[in-house]
C-alpha cells in the first residue's frame, strides 16, 4: 500500500500576503504604516507545502489554487 504514496512539493499563493511578498505593519489608515516583507513566505508571494498523496490529481483536489504541484 505505500508503494502508491508518493511526497508532493505543493507551491501555492500566499494566502497572508496576497501573493504580494509585502504586508503592512500597521492599520492602513495610519500614515506612519509601512510595508514589510511577509513572515509567511519570506516575500516569495508563494508558501510551499510537502504533502503525501496517492497522485498528481489527489493533490490538485485538495490545492485547486495551486500554482504548480511537483513530484519529489
Amino acid at each position: 500500500m505505500l508503494d502508491s504514496i508518493h511526497n508532493f512539493k505543493i507551491i501555492a499563493p500566499c494566502d497572508a500576503c496576497d501573493t504580494q511578498g509585502v504586508v503592512s505593519d500597521r492599520h492602513p489608515n495610519d500614515p506612519a504604516s509601512r510595508d514589510k516583507t511577509c513572515d509567511e513566505c519570506e516575500g516569495s508571494g508563494h508558501s510551499e507545502y510537502y504533502e503525501l498523496y496517492d497522485s498528481k490529481v489527489d493533490a490538485w483536489a485538495d490545492y485547486p489554487e495551486a500554482l504548480d504541484i511537483i513530484p519529489i
